[in-house]
């Protein structure tokens, strides 16, 4: 039990304790005391002390001084009651230095007089401090002592003790045994055990019991009552039972009353009831005002009326209420900015037993805010937190386990401690363990991460909201879903998260019809670049240079382009190096600046940047060439994927460029790219089967490579395959003739040569000097020399006959 645990408990004791002596005066001394006065309105003997009540008006009225002298005089006269007060004096230094042993000594002094209210407080101070025991078990037979003396609070506490130890059927038998003799508490608490009942008849003695009890005065009974109707449903009888009970100013009820009017959206009766409820004592009514102030729940948002509220807590000694003012306090929200009061606030609120507050203190310890710095002392705090249930705590540490920080990495405790958090309903470690499960391999897995991302997104989480937008925009294992995708980026965007800002934008952007909407639409995603999110700044640059803003802006998008590259976007980086390099847009040829943005994008991963700078270096092209510097990017590209890499790759393996020449390496590369659909893979493959280079020739093999490339619409493959059907044994040369048909139309020179001379001579056709003709003149046009020498050869051809036909004709007469 903490120090303010105790101090209250202590007072509660004293409130009872001086009430009961204020209803019926001070009882009879212990035998062999004297008799004192009657009663305090008679004036006591000369030379006889004040009298106890004398000493309890000065208590009242904060005369602590005098309430000592009248309380010892009274104690050393034998007064039980005397005893006790001062026995709480010295134990809770109220009046006088904190002195236990003293305090304690008075105590065991009145217990043995026979003062209950001692032997209860006695049970209390051991109870908490077993070190305190004069022997094993003093505690329990000062609680037992005071049963004996018919103490409703210590009756109370025996039935605390008994269902902490889990004697539920004993702890029931009790607290019935209590409430036949009547007494209040015990009515209540066993009228709520009956209303817990499936019995609908036991239910209904339940409830005429509260009645009872609170018909006694008791108004925790109607409280009871009240909630015992509200999970029935019955939401009305539950108000009127709430209000009866804060008629007779009982705070809960108060509380509640205001909580069912927040609900409704009734927020000036809400602050009404809530400011009662924490006049008379529920502060945590003050922590649910602080709130919505703070939220802007029914309420004008006012960040320093949420802070003078959680101050009114704090004041009371409410834990939460320490812990919510030193939130805003290090935030500096709505109150002055400060890492050491926050601390101190922490620190009060960590002792009156709330855990996120205990959270909140061991993180400053860990990162040495407001004190010095102690990881170790902050993570021992962090996991006392833990096992206190508080899910912040839980989250942290199972991030610190993933990361390996501060802690050995341990990714079996980090998803144990996400996975009770999450169970718990913290948003934070919902969206992780959603993170954690998504999958495009697994369908019961990414069916978990569903549900995660869904219970975090619907409690405000925005990073949840966005990954559910992805989801239902992009699932694997579903058709997309872009009504539910919209719904979840738009609440993810109202709350500034700047992905799901630009997400909006470019969905508002395709369904605008109206310049306003366009500019509309363009605006968010410009808040998302403002907001730092830098695919925004990229996103801008394509649309601006698409025109999908208005009039194209070449100058706008490299504006973007250009900030997006500066602050690391490999897109953008890959963007504005093209341009750079092919001098789009009237811009000037920049070489090196070209390099320059793909060897960025390329050092983050980019295979098609990375791909760029192999090439680059090996034409010496805004750079000084080197073929090893290409050979080591075109390794990094071709391991992460790119079949073009993988080509590229292949060919200086097989040609000993920027390496030693290795045709297993070449081949097992130029095969990985084939199998990847690559064409210029798959007609050098075949080619290469075809004439035996390298590998074993096989027509099989060639025609396999050759014709998957050629039907990807590949000229030179279609060229080639034409040349494997016209000059292999296993060919076919009308075959041959399609395949260079096909390339030719491509506008492939040697293609149309090819056919041309195949037309010419009759090979695999008919001749026809006409066709030969149209696709010789493709050659030549193609820039084909031998086309212009086929030509005319052609011409003679053509010109032969018809000599021969004019020799033949009989002579003019």
């Amino acid at each position: 039990m903490t120090k303010n645990a105790m101090k209250r408990r202590a007072l509660l004791i004293l409130a009872v304790f001086l009430w009961s002596v204020s209803a019926w005066g001070a009882p009879s001394p212990a035998s062999g005391d004297k008799t004192p006065a009657a009663s305090g309105d008679q004036s006591p003997e000369a030379g006889e002390p004040a009298t106890f009540n004398e000493g309890i008006q000065a208590w009242s009225s904060k005369d602590y001084e005098l309430a000592y002298r009248i309380f010892q005089a009274n104690a050393e006269k034998g007064s039980p009651q005397a005893m006790t007060a001062l026995g709480y004096m010295y134990t809770m230094g109220s009046g006088v230095a904190e002195d236990f042993t003293v305090g304690m000594r008075w105590y065991r002094m009145a217990a043995a007089a026979g003062e209950p209210y001692a032997m209860y407080a006695l049970y209390e101070l051991m109870h908490a401090h077993p070190e305190r025991e004069a022997h094993p078990g003093e505690a329990m037979e000062m609680l037992e002592a005071a049963i004996e003396k018919n103490i409703p609070m210590a009756c109370q506490e025996y039935y605390q003790v008994l269902l902490q130890e889990g004697k539920g059927e004993d702890a029931l038998e009790y607290v019935k045994k209590c409430a036949e003799d009547e007494q209040l508490w015990a009515m209540t608490a066993y009228g709520a055990a009956l209303g817990e009942r499936e019995s609908a008849a036991e239910a209904a003695a339940g409830l005429e019991l509260l009645k009872k009890a609170a018909a006694k005065g008791d108004a925790a009974a109607y409280y009871v009552a009240a909630d015992m109707e509200k999970k029935r449903g019955h939401v009305d009888e539950a108000k009127r039972l709430h209000g009866l009970a804060a008629k007779a100013d009982y705070a809960p009820s108060m509380y509640e009353l205001g909580r069912l009017a927040l609900d409704e959206g009734k927020g000036a009766e809400a602050s009404e009831l809530l400011l009662k409820a924490g006049k008379n004592g529920s502060w945590g009514a003050y922590v649910l005002l602080g709130r919505m102030s703070e939220k802007g729940k029914t309420v004008k948002k006012d960040p320093a009326a949420a802070a003078r509220y959680y101050k009114m807590a704090a004041d009371a000694g409410d834990p939460a209420g320490c812990n919510e003012l030193g939130r805003l306090t290090e935030k500096g929200s709505g109150i002055a900015q400060s890492y050491t009061n926050a601390y101190r606030l922490y620190a009060l609120g960590a002792e009156g037993g709330n855990g996120e507050a205990l959270y909140n203190l061991g993180r400053m310890e860990i990162y040495g805010l407001g004190t010095e710095k102690n990881e170790q002392a902050g993570l021992a705090k962090l996991k006392r937190a833990a096992e206190m249930g508080e899910s912040e705590a839980m989250t942290a540490l199972a991030t610190f386990y993933m990361e390996g920080k501060i802690v050995a990495a341990n990714r079996g405790e980090a998803l144990r401690l996400y996975r009770e958090a999450a169970e718990r309903g913290n948003p934070r470690a919902q969206f992780v363990m959603g993170e954690q499960l998504k999958s495009d391999t697994d369908r019961e897995k990414m069916e978990q991460a569903l549900k995660y991302y869904e219970k975090a997104a619907e409690s405000g989480s925005a990073d949840a909201q966005f990954a559910l937008a992805q989801c239902y925009s992009d699932d694997h294992w579903h058709a997309p879903d872009l009504v539910r995708a919209v719904k979840w980026y738009n609440a993810a965007a109202e709350q500034g998260h700047p992905a799901a800002m630009c997400a909006m934008g470019l969905f508002r952007l395709d369904a605008a019809e109206k310049d306003s909407e366009i500019r509309a639409a363009a605006a968010m995603i410009d808040r998302a670049a403002e907001a730092g999110y830098v695919p925004a700044e990229y996103t801008l640059g394509l649309l601006y240079e698409q025109g999908q803003l208005g009039e194209r802006d070449i100058r706008s998008a490299v504006i973007h382009y250009r900030r997006a590259a500066e602050r690391g976007d490999a897109n953008a980086q890959i963007r504005l190096a093209g341009i750079m390099k092919r001098g789009d847009y009237g811009y000037s040829v920049n070489l090196q600046e070209s390099f320059r943005w793909y060897l960025a994008a390329a050092r983050q991963g980019s295979e098609l940047a990375q791909c760029n700078v192999a090439a680059m270096y090996a034409a010496g092209s805004g750079v000084d060439k080197d073929e090893r510097e290409a050979f080591r990017w075109y390794t990094a590209a071709a391991e992460g994927g790119s079949a073009q890499a993988q080509y590229n790759l292949g060919l200086m393996r097989l040609r000993g460029i920027g390496t030693w020449k290795d045709a297993g390496e070449a081949l097992k590369w130029l095969e990985e790219s084939a199998k990847s659909g690559y064409a210029p893979a798959q007609n050098l493959l075949g080619t290469l089967y075809s004439e035996g280079v390298v590998v074993k020739r096989s027509f099989d093999v060639a025609q396999r490579w050759l014709q998957a490339a050629a039907e990807s619409g590949s000229a030179a493959a279609q060229f080639n395959l034409g040349l494997l059907y016209s000059y292999s044994p296993e060919g076919d040369p009308s075959a041959a003739v399609s395949c260079f048909e096909q390339a030719a139309n491509q506008g492939h020179a040697l293609a149309a040569w090819y056919l041309g001379s195949a037309y010419e001579e009759g090979r695999g056709v008919e001749a026809d000097f006409a066709k030969a003709r149209q696709y010789y003149q493709l050659a030549r046009d193609a820039g084909s020399r031998r086309a212009v020498e086929a030509l005319q050869r052609l011409d003679r051809k053509e010109k032969e006959p018809r000599r021969d036909a004019a020799r033949q004709l009989p002579p003019k007469p």
